[in-house]
């Protein structure tokens, strides 16, 4: 590589960054689950026996709101997203890693702007001063997840990158190497 930078140091850059966002993806991913899972146990506990948390329903989403946006960087790290399997089966082998490449630079592009965009749409509900119906939440903090979670997708698909260009074998993911059953 140029400018100084080795494949060893570029790998150790990127391991690096993967462990701050695999944390990040974990810790939201866990207790998003475990607040939801806790919440709707205690809101039919409640339920049966005194009376209802009349906001649980609402937590309940925000939890997942926060889960699935979390969640999408940690989804495309254990390859658990839709793949072009069948274009990249048919490939020759000589073209596969430029399509695993092409694709990953695509799909973190798309994401990047997705999380660019929903900055401006998080700034929008900000002005506009919107506040969740049973616990008066301004719903900006509810969505705050969501640039963050494509952000951390788009730089998942980056790495995937990365680790394309500085390997020999095709990997699907940072982690993870390109194996189809035969």
């Amino acid at each position: 590589m140029e400018n100084g930078l080795s494949k060893t140091s570029v790998k150790k850059i990127a391991i690096a960054v993967d462990n701050v966002f695999r944390i990040s993806e974990l810790f939201l991913l866990a207790t998003g689950t475990g607040a939801t899972a806790v919440l709707l146990i205690a809101d039919v506990f409640a339920r049966n026996f005194f009376k209802s948390i009349y906001y649980s329903d609402e937590l309940a989403q925000i939890f997942t709101i926060y889960t699935v946006f979390g969640g999408v960087g940690y989804a495309v790290r254990k390859a658990r997203h839709i793949r072009m399997g069948a274009l990249h089966d048919l490939m020759p082998d000589r073209y596969k890693k430029a399509l695993t490449i092409a694709i990953a630079l695509a799909s973190a592009c798309v994401m990047l702007v997705f999380s660019y965009l929903s900055v401006f749409y998080l700034m929008d509900v900000i002005d506009l001063q919107h506040k969740t119906p049973a616990l008066n939440l301004p719903y900006w903090v509810v969505i705050l997840i969501v640039p963050a979670g494509f952000f951390l997708a788009g730089m998942q698909y980056l790495l995937t990158v990365i680790r394309n260009l500085i390997e020999k074998e095709v990997w699907s993911t940072w982690e993870q190497k390109t194996e189809y059953e035969d």
